[in-house]
């Protein structure tokens, strides 16, 4: 069918980064498609060629400050293994406490500013009113605690890291922080006032999740899911390998690029592009595009950021990462409030679970275990030991390391050159893992809500919500900032016929 009229959301709101939605429809008024547009670019991956390697930790956390922690582990996971070292053990366990202090505070924030509005506040809230500052008014009591939550986070980044946000702290072979007692007695209060908080947190927003949860869903897809686990299949968003599952919740049939099969379902970090296809999913559109709104468009609804598959035995398969892939993949979680949580969240929506809204009911269970994880590392004595190992062998090859960041996993990969500088670099990053399925859910957010019968408002609040949903970074996935707003153009015929602006 012809594709007959765009909408056009531009510019998404209350996400990290600048970008826009447009979604086709046919003759017949039916939704053909729907896509994420990213729109700017700052190019990382090109600027950090010929840069010194032992620089890079320092660098890549500069791409994102929401993650910055996540980006900082996964440069230094990437060149310990270029380089064959294992940092010591206390080390390791302070990494993992920045790690949780990150999550924290991005969990945080989502869960009552960004993600928040969306199920804490009456539908008929006001597009003015659903917003962090609306949430103050009618819920001070929770929007206060939520940002306290989150401000304890980037307290426990701070005093690890050295700096609260572009950390400085973690390098090859350990980590440049020495836990006095008085510090260590510091952090212990403050991981204590964050576990009590996300216990309040969670009781509080787990009836309004799972009200926005039945109110959508409709919007569900059955994909692959990705996440990182132990050795005991238990959640680790730090250390770990790689699980694939499928649908079903069986491990995942991959097809590496030689053509092997790997029914195991895991895999290491440095296999991942022996699996994992990375594709420019632009051209899919813009001769549609080009042809009912004219060349001058190409590059309005064009986007910087790839999609990626994974190859399986039936072919190239959509996967997803994030909160809910990861608690699909894991068997359990090793903290005592979080698992009691997890096997409610198991038993009341199955495993793997489906439904797109769900990411946000992970997401309190993992900032639950954050913080409980938190309280448990502080609490442990290794954790004041070794925390530096120097590195004397300095080899030329190539390194790949991954963390779990906040919106899913992280991968950095690496061509470290004979004079120790960087030829080549890879950064593999969450939301570009769930670009296909943000589509989708684009797609089917449109056909469930009829936004041809919706009023201005309602148009922007029920498409964002459900792309909120995967809390979306595009700083990390194009290296791009931007401002917020919407706007939307509807056309049909190659014509104008609304107009909205918000």
């Amino acid at each position: 069918m012809e594709i007959k009229k765009l909408t056009k959301l531009d510019i998404v709101t209350r996400i990290e980064g600048n970008a826009k939605v447009t979604i086709a429809l046919n003759d017949q008024g039916e939704a053909e498609y729907a896509t994420l547009h990213v729109l700017e670019l700052r190019g990382f991956e090109k600027i950090m060629e010929g840069m010194e390697a032992d620089k890079m930790p320092l660098i890549t956390a500069r791409i994102c400050g929401i993650c910055p922690v996540s980006h900082q582990l996964a440069s230094v996971k990437a060149l310990e293994h270029a380089y064959g070292i294992e940092p010591p053990k206390a080390a390791k366990m302070l990494r993992e406490l920045m790690t949780m202090g990150q999550c924290i505070n991005s969990h945080g924030l989502h869960l009552v500013a960004i993600g928040g509005p969306d199920f804490l506040m009456d539908e008929h809230t006001t597009r003015l009113e659903r917003n962090i500052n609306g949430l103050l008014r009618i819920r001070p009591d929770l929007a206060k605690r939520g940002l306290r939550l989150r401000a304890l986070g980037q307290i426990i980044t701070e005093e690890i890291g050295g700096r609260s946000i572009h950390p400085i702290a973690a390098t090859v072979g350990g980590i440049k922080f020495i836990c006095t007692t008085e510090l260590r007695e510091k952090l212990k209060e403050i991981c204590q006032e964050a576990f009590d908080l996300a216990k309040f947190l969670i009781k509080e927003i787990k009836g309004p999740i799972c009200k926005f949860i039945e109110n959508t869903s409709e919007i569900k897809m059955e994909t692959l899911y990705m996440g990182t686990v132990d050795e005991d299949d238990a959640l680790n968003l730090y250390n770990g390998r790689l699980k694939v599952i499928d649908a079903n919740g069986k491990p995942a049939n991959l097809v590496s690029r030689s053509g092997e099969t790997n029914s195991s379902g895991y895999l290491d970090c440095s296999q991942y592009d022996d699996y994992i296809i990375e594709k420019n999913l632009n051209g899919v559109y813009i001769e549609d595009i080009e042809k009912y709104l004219g060349k001058d468009t190409k590059e309005i609804y064009g986007s910087y950021m790839k999609g990626t598959y994974l190859r399986t035995t039936k072919g190239e398969e959509i996967y997803r990462v994030n909160s809910l892939a990861r608690l699909n993949c894991a068997t359990k979680i090793k903290t005592k409030e979080a698992q009691k949580e997890f096997e409610e969240f198991k038993n009341n929506y199955g495993k793997p679970c489906h439904k797109t809204a769900l990411f946000y009911y992970a997401r309190a269970i993992e900032l639950l275990y954050a913080c409980e994880r938190a309280l448990e590392l502080i609490l442990d004595d290794a954790i004041i030991g070794d925390n530096f190992i120097p590195v004397v062998n300095r080899t030329a090859g190539r390194g790949v390391g991954h963390v779990e960041a906040p919106r899913g996993t992280l991968i950095h990969d690496y061509r470290i050159g004979e004079n120790q500088t960087i030829e080549k670099v890879n950064l593999l990053v969450a939301t570009q893992q769930n670009y296909s399925a943000i589509n989708m859910t684009m797609l089917q957010a449109y056909k469930k809500f009829r936004i041809d019968n919706l009023s201005d408002e309602q148009i922007g609040d029920k498409v964002e919500s459900c792309l909120r949903c995967y809390d979306p970074c595009l700083s990390c996935a194009t290296h791009a900032v931007g401002k917020s707003g919407l706007e939307i153009f509807i056309t049909k015929e190659n014509r104008l016929v609304r107009h909205i602006r918000l």
